[in-house]
C-alpha cells in the first residue's frame, strides 16, 4: 500500500513539473499578431466559427471591418475569410502540439439589417447593439451577451457558461417571445435596458 501511494505521489508531482515546464515555455515563445480587414463587397449573411477565443460584435458601416488578434506558441492559428454569394465566413482553427496556447479574438464592425451565426468553442461571445435581422450566439464554453438593438430572432445558447440578452424597454414586451437563451451549467437571463 506505500509503495503505491509512493508511485503515486512521484507521478502527480511529475505531471505538475511537466505543466509547469508547458506553461513557462508558452511565455517565453508566446507570439501575438494584430491583423485588420476590410470586407467592402456587399454582405447579408455574416457567420463566424473560431474553435478558441473571444468575439466581439459591434455597429459598423457599410463595408464589414475584422479586428483579429492571435496569441499563439511556435504554429499560429489557421484562419480563412471567405465571401461566396452574399456570405462573409470567417473561421479560425487551431493545430499542432501546443494549440492549448492558441486562441484567435475577432472584433467585427457589422453593417446594418444583416444576420449573424457566430460560434466559439471555448471564449466568449459579445454582441452589442448590432442591428441585425436575427442573431444566432453559441459558445461551448463561455459566456454568451447579446445586447439586441431591435426586434428580430435571438438563439444565444453556452453549454457552460452565462447567457444573457438585452432588449431595449420599448420592445422588451413583444419581442422576447422570440428570444431563446438557454445554458446547461450557468445563469440564463433575458432583460429590458
Amino acid at each position: 500500500m506505500r509503495k503505491t501511494l509512493i508511485v503515486i505521489a512521484i507521478a502527480v508531482g511529475a505531471l505538475a513539473v511537466l505543466g509547469c515546464a508547458a506553461y513557462a515555455v508558452a511565455q517565453v515563445f508566446e507570439e501575438t499578431d494584430n491583423k485588420a480587414h476590410t470586407v467592402s463587397r456587399s454582405i447579408d449573411h455574416i457567420v463566424i466559427e473560431v474553435e478558441s477565443g473571444d468575439i466581439d460584435l459591434v455597429p459598423g458601416g457599410r463595408s464589414v471591418r475584422i479586428d483579429e488578434t492571435d496569441d499563439y506558441v511556435f504554429d499560429s492559428p489557421d484562419v480563412s475569410r471567405t465571401v461566396s454569394d452574399g456570405v462573409l465566413t470567417i473561421e479560425s482553427e487551431c493545430d499542432g502540439v501546443m494549440s492549448v496556447f492558441c486562441t484567435t479574438d475577432f472584433r467585427v464592425g457589422v453593417p446594418r439589417g444583416v444576420t449573424v451565426d457566430v460560434r466559439s468553442y471555448v471564449g466568449d461571445i459579445d454582441i452589442d447593439r448590432i442591428d441585425a435581422r436575427a442573431i444566432e450566439a453559441r459558445a461551448h464554453v463561455g459566456d454568451v451577451h447579446v445586447d439586441a438593438l431591435r426586434k428580430g430572432e435571438i438563439d444565444a445558447r453556452t453549454n457552460v457558461g452565462d447567457v444573457e440578452v438585452e432588449l431595449p424597454k420599448r420592445i422588451y414586451d413583444r419581442a422576447y417571445q422570440a428570444v431563446d437563451a438557454r445554458t446547461d451549467v450557468g445563469d440564463a437571463d433575458v432583460t429590458p435596458r
